[in-house]
């Protein structure tokens, strides 16, 4: 018999165990509370999400020091470039621009390939997904935007360097 009660276990055990005893005295009896149960048996599947969240966040991380990598490398090679735009009257809001230009153009072609992969990732495997619909444009969406935030920070460390190049040092160097 199960009872769900907003009371503690303890009170009610009397009253059920005496009620019990009444109709049926050869009925053993044993009290066990459910959700120590239901909490003891998800720990794997809990403890799972939260190494797939935590591989996430690291793969997020991953993610922008790979992008700052490539386009800091980017700009080391249009230093000259940089420098010249900056001698001929180029504002540094301008050369921000070039550089963040670049960066979404990378992540656009990111975004071209790895959204329609995905999709067809998550309908490959829609048996292990909980709640969610292979297709769920709200968790599509949010992850779309986690990773171009990820991209547009990436972007802008080398964007503000390279904003901060001196023409005559970078006109100097080859």
């Amino acid at each position: 018999m199960i009872v769900r009660a907003g009371v503690p276990l303890a009170t009610l055990m009397p009253a059920i165990a005496q009620r019990m005893r009444q109709l049926k005295p050869s009925f053993a009896l044993q009290f066990t509370e459910m959700k120590p149960l239901i909490r003891e048996r998800l720990i794997a599947e809990r403890t799972t999400a939260w190494l797939a969240g935590a591989f996430g966040v690291l793969a997020i991380v991953m993610v922008m020091v790979g992008l700052y990598g490539i386009i800091a490398y980017m700009v080391v090679n249009r230093r000259q470039e940089i420098g010249i735009r900056l001698s001929l009257g180029s504002t540094r809001s301008q050369i921000v621009m070039l550089v963040l230009r670049d960066s979404l153009r990378l992540l656009a072609l990111g975004l071209l390939v790895g959204v329609p992969a995905t999709a067809l990732a998550m309908r490959a495997a829609s048996a292990l997904l909980f709640g969610l619909s292979p297709t769920d444009l709200a968790t599509m969406a949010a992850a779309t935007s986690l990773l171009a935030a990820a991209a547009g920070l990436a972007g802008s460390i080398p964007a503000w360097r390279a904003s901060r190049v001196d023409p005559q040092v970078a006109l100097r160097c080859e």
